[in-house]
């Protein structure tokens, strides 16, 4: 038997275990599993496979992670013995949790996957908190608000078992919900642990810190909100998972008059955005592009130097944009998005949060950022 392929593959593999979660060691992990299926060689396949799992997970890459997890759910089907289901249970709930990203999926098949994902997690062991949890988080993805409140008050009274998110997730997930519901003096009460330090993880508190920044606004707590953009968004923008959250972080460079920093902002991210495959975060991006471009043509910024990849839409090589002109096209491709959406969930809830976007104005509070300061 040629063995020189397996002698490559663990190899890829540890040289990859060697690196932090980054695009590099998707790379090395992807080739690995290009050898494993080139031999048709299963058992290195799944192992190749939970990594790139994990590795496409935390990098901003779902897709991937969605096709590996398919491969190894079939497998464990296929041969329980070789390749028992419950080793694959912990990232379940990331695959089943990215789901709503992609419009593409339909509802039926969200739904089937979350019954199947019940059904395996009891065989397995494990208790519904996890699945709970899943479910209310994709409830208000797809702008189901009472279905949301159900699935929580379900996962709330729910105890904590092996398969639970840490504490700081879940924490951070209580804050997502109070903000999202306007309970905002309750969502920073839930936040201050994660905000003085005691609660954290691997993506908590970058998202914490994007979540406050509005209620802090609202609140008239703008010195807070200030030092927490500082803090998240240098957290927060060397790695593309958090492409969603970025927008939070632009929104609120636009309502304190920061606008050259979120043209920075804009021209650094705007590729991730039109790179990723997962359009939930790409919608969101999108969202608070289209409410900081039209802001930023009225303050007579009529035109843009930027440096922006060709797959960009409206690319030009000179690098030279008409403001208004690119606003109207991210608000059409906003726009386009939301509609995708929400035939998808069989609701308006997309097209309503664009409206009420525009009522973000209330909020403004001018706060000029020391000019010296990078946004990274």
């Amino acid at each position: 038997m040629n063995i020189d392929y397996r002698d490559a593959a663990v190899d890829l593999l540890e040289q990859a275990e060697d690196l932090p979660e980054c695009p590099s060691k998707l790379a090395l992990l992807e080739e690995a599993v290009r050898l494993a299926d080139t031999h048709r060689d299963t058992e290195l396949g799944d192992e190749a496979r939970e990594a790139l799992i994990q590795t496409a997970t935390f990098t901003g890459y779902p897709e991937k992670a969605l096709v590996a997890f398919s491969w190894r759910l079939a497998q464990a089907d296929r041969a329980p013995e070789q390749f028992p289901e419950s080793r694959l249970m912990w990232a379940y709930k990331w695959i089943a949790g990215s789901l709503a990203s992609f419009p593409q999926i339909s509802r039926q098949q969200i739904d089937d996957a979350f019954e199947d994902m019940a059904v395996r997690f009891r065989r397995s062991g494990y208790g519904m908190r996890s699945v709970y949890k899943i479910r209310w988080e994709a409830a208000l993805d797809m702008r189901e608000p009472d279905e949301a409140r159900r699935y929580y008050r379900l996962w709330d009274k729910t105890p904590r078992d092996a398969n639970s998110d840490c504490n700081a997730c879940e924490q951070d997930c209580r804050v997502f919900y109070h903000v999202y519901f306007g309970k905002l003096e309750k969502a920073l009460q839930l936040a201050e642990p994660i905000l003085r330090g005691s609660m954290s993880c691997g993506t908590v508190p970058e998202r914490t810190f994007g979540r406050v920044l509005l209620p802090l606004l609202r609140l008239g707590r703008v010195d807070e909100a200030a030092e927490y953009y500082r803090k998240g968004y240098r957290l927060a923008s060397g790695n593309r998972e958090f492409l969603d959250c970025l927008g939070d972080y632009l929104i609120f460079l636009v309502l304190t008059g920061n606008l050259s920093q979120g043209v920075k902002l804009f021209e650094r991210h705007l590729g991730w955005a039109v790179e990723t495959m997962d359009l939930y975060a790409r919608w969101r991006f999108y969202a608070a592009v289209s409410y900081f471009l039209p802001l930023l043509a009225q303050s007579g910024r009529t035109e843009l130097k930027l440096r922006l990849i060709e797959e960009t839409p409206g690319y030009r090589a000179d690098g030279r944009y008409e403001t208004a002109r690119l606003a109207s096209l991210f608000d059409s491709l906003c726009r386009e998005l939301a509609a995708q959406f929400d035939a998808r969930n069989g609701n308006d809830g997309f097209a309503r949060t664009l409206a009420k976007q525009k009522r973000l104005k209330r909020w403004a509070t001018p706060y000029p950022l020391p000019r010296g300061r990078k946004t990274n």
